[in-house]
């Protein structure tokens, strides 16, 4: 793994537990980096052992490719099925703006652009504890 490509520790559990209310263990929210060229990490390598699954938006004004990534060693990635919101058909990668869901089985996770011609994306991206079950009151 690049020395640039940050690592988001598990350590943000114990981060949000300390802050003392209980639903907010159960998710973890990130602003993530604003992208510009081929290469870039839209999501930095983020260590998802204790997170079941990450919803993730992108947005912006840009033309490229976002592919989505695992690892289990951070070094060696492989493209990862995630399933566009409001769409029954999974994707390894995207072109355009939209929120994704993908279950996380592997220890890492990131998206990476795979191509680039301009403009600028942002991410968004929404991690679950395993287990946790949502639910309307």
């Amino acid at each position: 793994m690049a020395a640039s490509q940050a690592i988001i520790p598990t350590q943000v559990i114990q981060e949000i537990n300390n802050l003392g209310e209980p639903h907010r263990a159960l998710v973890r929210d990130f602003v993530l980096n604003s992208v510009t060229a081929n290469g870039g990490l839209l999501i930095p390598p983020v260590e998802v052992s204790e997170f079941g699954d990450v919803c993730f938006q992108i947005q912006g004004t840009w033309v490229g490719t976002f592919t989505f990534q695992g690892s289990f060693d951070a070094t060696n990635w492989s493209n990862l099925i995630a399933q566009p919101v409001g769409s029954a058909t999974g994707v390894t990668s995207c072109t355009a703006n939209g929120a994704w869901n993908l279950p996380l089985s592997m220890k890492f996770f990131q998206v990476v652009a795979t191509a680039w011609t301009s403009g600028t994306a942002t991410g968004y991206a929404r991690f679950r504890v395993n287990g946790v079950i949502f639910r309307s009151v």
